[in-house]
């Protein structure tokens, strides 16, 4: 029986089984009659899909009409066959037509041949083999002689011959067992999402590549041949439903806070570049704090460091005055994920106002009221807030006759301070005359009203000395640091000493770092002619950086570990130093002369101006008063320095120095005054007017100055 009578074929569906049944048996529908053996499943993005089955069988009066062809087509001579239409067709023989018409199928389809063989021909008078494909049919035709057709596989082809896969070039016959595989592209379809770190946001993509079914291309027999394809269909799966999306998600674990119209979107934009946000989880509201606020500073809003001053007066409260309020602490709410877990909120911390003197908290705790006149201050250690109201100590004159002052509050003087006098006081000094070879030494702010001659002012207590010794200390840990560094590098080269690296560390001092004893030195004795009582911390450190590098005293350290031991206790100092100066006290004067001022905040001189003095201050310096000259000082800000007219010709040297990051100006400059700001120097080299010294945002020293001749100029 020529051909195939029946065959099981399967795909996607039943009627794209059908049909390649029909295409595999050459018949028309009406010809056959299809029994059903599997409906198939679709599935979802290529998961569980379940190929259609079925069998197609050729009709009693069609098999007839093809045996009828058969023996016509045997009583011709050569190679060739006439097909059931009556054309004339060359001759599969050697092929079985379920295998050759496995073209019309995709890979992995199935094609069960059940009867029939295809017609052989007599091919006697052919020389050479050939090979061949017409309408998409493979077909062998042997020589009369041993020169046999030659077939390799070229692309989305696998070529089998008698069960060996063939990559190469093979020769084959008619005798041979030969199978086409046609390797199709299957059409992709992905979902990717991401999930963000804190898991409140999800975001989806949809991925497609359509796929690609490819057919045997037509090619003329020949003695050398490559199997072709051609693109007989592009294949594009259908997109996923809402459903299946949310199934996706689900399986992803997102199952909390999905937007519906999010989700459509990601349908109908398939390769987006964006992700879409898909699912948003709610934030927790996280609680708030109790904290305690101070009505008597609203006077002070101007002051941003909390001054206990009102544009640079002094602050005090009435008796029955409330000092501090506690504002009641709020819980917050939780939050949760995508993924559904519950996100806590963090929990609020409560605070408390206890009292020392001079005032009294309400029985609610809520308050605390003053019970005398007074000098309100203030001090937090963690949440609790201790508020306490000290009197004002007023005194006419402070000289010879009434001796040194010593205060726990703030005191007062209506007339001057002279003869060498010493005034000391946990809260502000205020004095109304002049202040003339005396010491001012304040836990709080100093103003005087009129001048200042040959004295020493310090402002904010240890927080000014901690203040001006802060950025040594810097230098100091720059210094060990990169010792340390040097030394550990040197290792190799320098030998230690027997009794450790002593003398390597020695020699490193006295030949790179010069300049650390020097500073080490500065830092003792500021803190000696300060005479004020340093914490345990700060003195200790002083004390151990003294007695290693002042003199030869470096020797006897051990080894270079013991570098980085100290550079970690300069360290934790300026930890202490920066936590204790948060709290910014000034001084404010008329006029300065010969005169040292050291404040943990601000400086200003309102009059005259300075001459030969030194100042040092935690923020900004002010000399802008009338007409604002100042001449021969040295000036150390934290911020700002803020000038009229500064320098001449024939003062020592002036020196104007910024310790980090800020900004200095001067309405006129003169020439050799030296301006710092961190490490960057300039030395005015001609007066100039409208001058503006900075850092730029390469951390460079730029000048902006007009010079007197009228001519502008910038570095």
């Amino acid at each position: 029986m020529p051909g195939q009578s029946s065959i099981v074929v399967t795909g996607k569906t039943v009627k794209e089984a059908q049909t390649k049944a029909l295409k595999l048996l050459n018949a028309r529908e009406d010809e056959t009659v299809t029994e059903i053996l599997s409906e198939g499943r679709r599935g979802f993005l290529g998961l569980g899909a379940v190929p259609a089955k079925v069998r197609v069988s050729l009709k009693e009066e069609a098999l007839k009409e093809r045996e009828l062809e058969s023996i016509l087509a045997d009583l011709d001579i050569g190679a060739a066959t006439h097909d059931r239409n009556g054309r004339h067709e060359p001759n599969k023989t050697g092929q079985e037509w379920g295998e050759n018409d496995s073209t019309d199928l995709k890979s992995g389809d199935i094609v069960e041949r059940e009867t029939g063989k295809p017609p052989q021909t007599d091919s006697e008078e052919i020389q050479v083999g050939l090979a061949g494909i017409k309408e998409g049919r493979f077909f062998v035709i042997n020589p009369s002689g041993d020169q046999y057709a030659v077939v390799k596989p070229g692309e989305h082809i696998r070529l089998i011959v008698n069960g060996n896969e063939i990559e190469g070039e093979s020769i084959i016959s008619e005798e041979d067992e030969i199978k086409i595989d046609l390797l199709h592209e299957e059409p992709q379809s992905d979902l990717e999402l991401k999930i963000s770190p804190d898991k409140l946001a999800a975001y989806l993509r949809l991925t497609t590549k359509p796929g690609v079914k490819y057919k045997l291309k037509d090619q003329p027999p020949a003695p050398r041949l490559t199997l072709l394809t051609e693109v007989e269909e592009i294949l594009e799966l259908p997109p996923p439903t809402p459903e299946e999306v949310r199934k996706f998600l689900e399986n992803q674990e997102v199952v909390k806070g999905i937007i519906d119209d999010a989700i459509q979107e990601v349908i109908e934009n398939p390769n987006s570049k964006e992700s879409f946000l898909v699912a948003q989880g709610q934030r927790p509201v996280d609680g708030v704090h109790a904290y305690v606020i101070y009505p008597f500073l609203e006077k002070s809003k101007n002051n941003e460091r909390g001054s206990l001053f009102e544009n640079d007066k002094l602050v005090s409260v009435k008796k029955g005055d409330i000092v501090a309020i506690k504002v009641p602490m709020q819980e917050g709410k939780d939050g949760w994920a995508v993924t559904g877990e519950v996100i806590q909120a963090r929990s609020p911390v409560d605070c408390q106002i206890n009292v020392r003197k001079g005032c009294e908290v309400t029985e609610d705790g809520m308050r605390a009221v003053a019970t005398i006149d007074g000098r309100p201050y203030l001090e937090t250690s963690g949440q609790v807030t201790y508020v306490s109201v000290d009197p004002i100590y007023v005194v006419q004159e402070v000289n010879a006759a009434t001796g040194n002052i010593k205060f726990v509050g703030d005191i007062e003087v209506k007339g001057d301070v002279t003869d060498g006098c010493l005034i000391e006081a946990d809260g502000n000094v205020e004095v109304f005359g002049d202040v003339s070879q005396a010491t001012i030494r304040a836990g709080a702010s100093i103003v005087v009203h009129k001048s200042v001659f040959g004295s020493t002012l310090i402002a904010g207590g240890r927080a000014a000395l901690y203040t001006s010794i802060l950025p040594n200390l810097a230098e100091i840990r720059d210094i060990l640091e990169n010792m340390h560094f040097t030394g550990e590098q040197s290792k190799d080269y320098l030998a230690a000493g027997p009794a450790g690296d002593g003398a390597v560390i020695q020699f490193l001092v006295d030949s790179f770092y010069r300049e650390l004893p020097k500073k080490v030195q500065w830092l003792s004795d500021i803190i000696t002619r300060a005479s004020l009582s340093v914490s345990e911390e700060i003195s200790r450190v002083v004390d151990t950086l003294r007695r290693n590098f002042c003199g030869l005293n470096a020797t006897r350290i051990k080894d270079f570990t013991y570098l980085k031991e100290l550079q970690s206790a300069v360290e934790k100092a300026m930890d202490y130093i920066e936590q204790y100066s948060k709290k910014a006290e000034f001084i404010k004067a008329k006029y300065v002369q010969n005169s040292s001022l050291m404040s943990s905040g601000d400086v200003v001189i309102e009059g005259q101006g300075c001459y030969i003095s030194n100042i040092n201050a935690g923020g900004r310096v002010d000399i802008c008063g009338e007409p604002g000259v100042a001449r021969g000082i040295k000036v150390v800000a934290g911020s700002e320095i803020n000038v009229v007219d500064i320098g001449s010709d024939f003062d020592s040297q002036t020196l104007l120095k910024i310790k980090e990051k800020g900004r200095i100006t001067a309405e006129l400059i003169n020439a050799d005054v030296v301006v710092q700001i961190g490490r960057e120097k300039y030395r005015v080299d001609k007066p100039s007017r409208k001058f503006t010294a900075y850092l730029n945002s390469e951390g460079r020293l730029t000048v902006d100055k007009l010079l007197v001749d009228g001519n502008c100029s910038n570095r």
